[in-house]
C-alpha cells in the first residue's frame, strides 16, 4: 500500500483525556472507530456514547481504537429539530 491508500490524518486542535495526541498511523493495523456526537444535542450522547462503550468494552485494544470526536462552540449548532431526531451509528 502507498501512504495515498491511508485515511488522512485527523485535524484536532485539542485532545482530552489522553496523554498524547492521536495520529491514525500509529493506529495502522487496527479498526478505528470515529464516534461523532455534538455535545448540546442530548440525542447525540445517548445514542452515540453508549453505542461507542460497547464497541470499546467488547473489542481488545490491540485490535480496535474508540475515538470520541465532539464539536466545539464554534462550529454551527444542530437546531431542535435536528436534535429530536434519534442518532445512530452507521457501520460499513
Amino acid at each position: 500500500m502507498t501512504d495515498s491508500t491511508y485515511a488522512p490524518e485527523l485535524l484536532v486542535q485539542t485532545w482530552f483525556n489522553t496523554d498524547r495526541p492521536l495520529f491514525l498511523s500509529i493506529l495502522r493495523g487496527r479498526v478505528v472507530v470515529l464516534a461523532a456526537f455534538q455535545v448540546l444535542c442530548p440525542n447525540s450522547i445517548a445514542g452515540t456514547v453508549p453505542q461507542a462503550q460497547r464497541i470499546y468494552e467488547t473489542f481488545e485494544p490491540k485490535d480496535v481504537a474508540v475515538i470520541g470526536l465532539h464539536a466545539t462552540s464554534n462550529i454551527t449548532m444542530p437546531s431542535a429539530r435536528q436534535c429530536s431526531k434519534p442518532s445512530s451509528m452507521n457501520i460499513a
